[in-house]
Formats: structure tokens, sequence, C-alpha cells
């Protein structure tokens, strides 16, 4: 960050006339290394320029995606997807910030009838090299743990749109996500085979279309989540070790975050010996607080303290309460910026504690 600091502070008065592309990476990368460090005012800093400074929406998209990534990565997930919602429709993705249940079911229809019979291969033989395209798809990717959280209609409509453009204008590297959150929607809905061949077909494309940022995030939905309907929960748990690692090589600690939090959760709850789950459960906390990821992280205190509960470690073993965390202070707290999901895991958690 101070390299790239100094670098920005060194360029001359006319870089950004002279050399535009280097100009919007190096603030771009500027921008990103702000967040990481937790810089956020620098970070707003930067990309303010590069807003002023080019009108070319490939590039706002990109630089809109890095402080949406730092807002669901603070757990500000409401103004991060807002933020978000608004550039796509800008860049020509028209997509409801809150989508309704029959918004839902008609894009799930739509995307079941565009993709037809055909093969996976047959969809693949037309692919996309348009950056504009790219961008759009990268945004949405990008928004998608955010809307799982905080605003769940919003997941599928991602999922459909990302598949439908995959259909309509070729496949990219950005399609094999698209098909695994589809096939997490139709494991939802309790369309099991559908979800588990389109889960098969996010894998099969991220092998075709190998993509070192988006491998992690990939299996992160496809394990998780689909393969939790047809796998046992202690298998997929032990496939997944390393997928955390995996976004983590690529910067992308938010996503990192909920892949341990998921392996915390199936550890707990194929039966994992506590001794084992408590180390997991304590090597998670501590990377979510050192990197700032505040959402992931309100998902796992409760197991956290369940598991010391389970141990002996807390005095009341009826509650989730310790001197660093108070069940009914975190619910209020949760329920405040409508944290659906931590409120989950707190009841989850507690339900299994008084049982």
């Amino acid at each position: 960050n101070r390299f790239l600091r100094a670098a920005i502070e060194r360029t001359p008065a006319d870089f950004w006339a002279d050399h535009e592309v280097r100009a919007v990476a190096l603030w771009s990368a500027a921008a990103r290394a702000s967040w990481l460090v937790g810089d956020d005012a620098g970070m707003d800093r930067h990309v303010a320029t590069i807003h002023a400074h080019v009108s070319d929406m490939t590039t706002r998209l990109r630089a809109a995606e890095i402080v949406v990534q730092a807002k669901i990565a603070r757990g500000q997930l409401h103004e991060a997807l807002t933020a978000a919602i608004d550039v796509l429709n800008e860049a020509g993705v028209e997509i409801s910030r809150h989508p309704t249940q029959d918004e839902v079911m008609a894009a799930v229809g739509a995307t079941l009838g565009a993709l037809g019979d055909r093969s996976i291969e047959e969809i693949a033989q037309t692919r996309s090299d348009d950056k504009l395209e790219a961008a759009r798809r990268g945004l949405l990717i990008r928004i998608s743990s955010g809307a799982y959280v905080a605003e769940p209609n919003l997941l599928p409509l991602i999922a459909c749109e990302l598949v439908q453009r995959s259909v309509a204008h070729g496949v990219s590297r950005e399609s094999s996500y698209g098909f695994g959150v589809l096939s997490l929607v139709l494991t939802a809905g309790w369309m099991l085979d559908l979800g588990a061949m389109h889960g098969r077909n996010a894998l099969w494309l991220l092998d075709k279309l190998p993509d070192r940022e988006l491998e992690g995030t990939v299996r992160h939905v496809v394990y998780f989540f689909s393969r939790s309907f047809s796998d046992p929960l202690r298998e997929v748990h032990d496939d997944a070790a390393d997928v955390y690692r995996t976004l983590m090589n690529v910067g992308d600690l938010e996503y990192a975050g909920w892949a341990l939090l998921m392996r915390v959760t199936y550890g707990f709850w194929s039966g994992m010996r506590l001794e084992r789950l408590s180390e997991e459960i304590d090597h998670a906390v501590e990377f979510m607080r050192l990197n700032g990821i505040d959402a992931a992280l309100h998902c796992t205190l409760p197991y956290q303290q369940l598991v010391r509960c389970l141990q002996g470690e807390h005095a009341d073993a009826s509650r989730l309460v310790s001197d660093d965390y108070d069940e009914a202070q975190a619910l209020t707290t949760l329920k405040s910026i409508d944290f659906q999901a931590a409120v989950l895991e707190i009841g989850r958690a507690s339900c299994r504690e008084r049982v």
C-alpha cells in the first residue's frame, strides 16, 4: 500500500491524459491495497479518482467491484448490494434490488427454458470474449454472497442472469459460477437431480475454462451446497480442506471466511470430535478477525461459544454467554442491521445448546 501510494504521488500532472490504461491499473491496485490494510477512506479516494477520469463502463464496473467487495467483507451488505445494482443497471443489466418470490420463480423458469435439453458441451461451443460482458458478470459474482446473506431472493436472480447471459452471448470463465449457484438454487427448491447435474456442469466448465480467481469460489458453492444433499457431510468437509487457502491466495478474503464457516458448520453437524473442532473454529475466528471479515465472523462466533459450552467451559451451559460474547446482545445488534443469516446461526447454536 505504501509503495502504491508513493507511486501515485510521483505521477506527473498529465499522467491520466497520456497514460489512461496505466493510470487505471495503478489507481485500481492502490484502491484494493487500501482496502486490504483497512484504509477505506483511501480506497474511496482512489475509486473516486478513477470515476472522475474515466467514463468507460467496463472500467467503472471494475472499480465498483473493489468497493463492493470491501463493503461485503466489512459486513455492510445492504450498502454493497445497492451500490452494485445501481451500476449494473447503468451497464444494461436489469435486475431488481428487492425481488419478490414471483420474480424468482419466473427467472428460474425462464432459465430452464433457455437451457432446454442442450448438454453443457453444446452450450460451451460458443464463447464470449467481450470485456464489458465479463465486467458485468464479474460484479454479479461479487455480490452473490452478500445477496445470500442479506437479500436471499436476489441470489437466484444473479444465478439466472449469469446462466442466461452465457446461453445468449457465450460462455466465459464466469459461467462456471453461474451454473454453480444455479445448482444451489435448484437444490434449495428440491429439484435435486437438476441441482446435482448443474453442479457437475459448473465443475466441467471450471475444468474447460480454468481460472485461478474463480476456482475456490466455484468449488465453495458446489461443495458446500449442492453436494451437501448427495454426499456425506464429513466427506464434503474433508474434500474442501484447501478451498479457503485457494480463495485466500487470490485475495478473496470474504469468500475464504465463508468457506471456513461452512467447514466449521459441517464439522459440527457431522460429529467431529470437539477438541479438533475447537481448534478449527479458533483458527477460523482468528483469521476472520485479523482480516476484518465481519459477516462470516458473526456467523461463526455462535459455534465457538457452543463448542465451549459442550466442553464445559461456561458456568451457565444453557446460554451462549462468556466473557467476550453474549447471545442476547449479539441478537439485538444483528437484528438492528437485518443480518438474517447470523441471527439464524445464533438460533441454531442456541437450540442445540439447550437440547
